[in-house]
């Protein structure tokens, strides 16, 4: 092994022979001293050279020992610069172990639903297929009632002959043995349809169960951007997944000529997770995920939920009646936008428009004896400030 000189400058007539010459730069020499002012030791950096040091004393260290103490030294160094305080290293470990009592509390409640059915073949235009096959899909669900209540969306369930659910075993023990299929196992249990609500895309299923762990609704009111939640489910068919999100816009209404608002999250959300819940970190359920909007078909960190209190009102409609009473006026109403303001000469760009009204329908009568309403078909403006006004 050949000899490596490293010329330290705080001793500069001491020769070190290292035994590593792989780990140094190159061959480095001490410097050599101008003979008029070596005595005085006062030499800047331009009256220096590097080569072999004139009258070394050397010191050959056994290669163990030197090998030892460059081993300490950057060991030393790595441990001093990777070791976090500890307030931080608590603080992680305090959020993970939260994380953790969260998901063992909520994972119970949540459901895989196995639908065996007829589904369209045309999957771009469903609602437009007249070709139709016998399909087996997967969703995700979550109980909000312990006498075995679960609500999904009602695509998951739609053209289902039978529909089938998986609920999820306590992990009372290894998550990993849970995880691999080697825990106790919960049989698949039959569910009945109890009500569906398309327009809104929630529905309702019962199984024959009872004390199950059910989730809550939380305060929708309460729900603020950039609150940290958790969205869980079945992607892909991967039983009861969980991933984790901030609120992106706590309203967001995704088609202007659709009076639906939904939670907007990055959680990722996938195929497979339409159904489950999307939890606060207090463990109630904030929304039901629902669609995401994507150009690749996975996620991009735009999914959007079903707002709880929507979600609660379908649930006790859809229980008590089967189905979802609506209200209905008998007319249709449309967004003022830009154009429609300019074309109806409005000097603001605010409120909405009765672009229909249903002959013999609620609001019939009082268009016809109402002066404020135009005589001209679907051309009468309805002002948003008026909506709260009794005046027929």
């Amino acid at each position: 092994m050949p000899n490596v000189s490293l010329a330290l400058r705080s001793f500069p007539r001491i020769r070190i022979v290292s035994p590593f010459p792989d780990f140094l730069p190159g061959r480095l020499g001490c410097p050599r001293f101008r003979k008029d002012r070596a005595q005085s030791h006062q030499v800047t950096e331009e009256e220096t050279h590097y080569g072999p040091c004139p009258n070394r004393v050397s010191a050959r260290p056994s290669r163990g020992c030197l090998g030892a103490l460059l081993f300490l030294m950057l060991s030393s160094s790595l441990t001093a610069q990777t070791k976090a305080p500890s307030g931080r290293t608590d603080s992680l470990s305090e959020f993970s172990d939260s994380l953790d009592a969260l998901t063992s509390r909520v994972s119970p409640s949540v459901v895989q639903i196995q639908v065996n059915g007829f589904r369209a073949v045309n999957d771009a235009n469903p609602n437009n297929a007249s070709v139709v096959t016998r399909g087996h899909s997967l969703g995700s669900g979550v109980i909000v009632d312990p006498d075995g209540y679960i609500i999904t969306n009602a695509h998951v369930v739609k053209g289902a002959q039978r529909v089938r659910v998986l609920l999820t075993a306590s992990s009372s023990g290894s998550q990993v043995k849970a995880s691999l299929g080697l825990a106790d196992r919960v049989p698949t249990m039959d569910a009945t349809i109890v009500g569906v609500e398309p327009t809104i895309d929630l529905a309702l299923l019962k199984i024959d169960s009872k004390g199950l762990p059910a989730l809550s609704f939380a305060d929708y009111n309460a729900l603020k951007k950039g609150q940290v939640v958790l969205a869980f489910g079945n992607p892909e068919g991967f039983e009861n997944s969980v991933t984790m999100g901030v609120v992106s816009a706590v309203a967001r209404q995704v088609l202007p000529n659709v009076p639906y608002v939904y939670i907007q999250t990055d959680a990722p959300i996938n195929p497979g997770n339409s159904g489950g819940p999307l939890v606060d970190t207090d463990g109630n359920v904030v929304g039901i995920n629902t669609f995401i909007l994507s150009e690749s078909g996975g996620s991009q960190g735009l999914g959007f939920a079903i707002p709880s209190s929507v979600v609660e009102f379908v649930y006790h409609q859809l229980r008590q009646f089967g189905h979802v009473h609506h209200v209905v006026i008998g007319a249709e109403l449309q967004e003022i936008t830009s154009d429609l303001a300019q074309g109806l000469n409005l000097g603001r760009q605010e409120g909405v428009i009765v672009s229909d009204v249903q002959p013999g329908g609620p609001r019939g009568p009082c268009r016809a004896a109402n002066p404020r309403y135009s005589r001209e078909p679907r051309r009468a403006v309805y002002r948003k400030r008026a909506l709260g006004q009794n005046d027929h």
